[in-house]
């Protein structure tokens, strides 16, 4: 136990795909998906991460939380505290394919050290 105390991870992050609907055709005809993000902070002091995603070629990420924002956000996340935000996807070319794969990934702006986790974008 003390082994797996003393190796664990301090941060981690998970993305849930809002079901219903699953992607959103906006007026302009880009697609838009949108996640629930809760970011994981264990450690005993407060936390700044990035957050990028990766898989689509000039995605728009707009976080919805306390404040909106764009590009890849900084994220204020307390000691010992999940912080759960609202991740709206956005991309303005054509899909290839009705299912794409992203990686979402969060980095510690201080260590460096980061955690990451794999869902999909959703099309027509």
């Amino acid at each position: 136990m003390l082994y797996t105390l003393a190796t664990r991870r301090n941060e981690g992050i998970n993305v849930n795909h809002d079901r219903n609907p699953i992607f959103v055709r906006l007026a302009d005809g880009s697609i838009r998906n949108a996640f629930t993000v809760p970011i994981i902070n264990k450690a005993l002091e407060t936390r700044v991460f990035e957050l990028t995603v990766e898989g689509l070629p000039a995605l728009d990420v707009t976080l919805v939380g306390d404040t909106v924002a764009s590009g890849n956000p900084l994220i204020v996340i307390s000691p010992d505290q999940t912080r759960e935000l609202r991740a709206l996807l956005t991309t303005h070319q054509p899909l290839s394919a009705p299912s794409t794969p992203l990686t979402f990934t969060i980095v510690d702006s201080k260590d460096g050290s980061k955690a990451s986790t794999v869902d999909h974008f959703r099309g027509p």
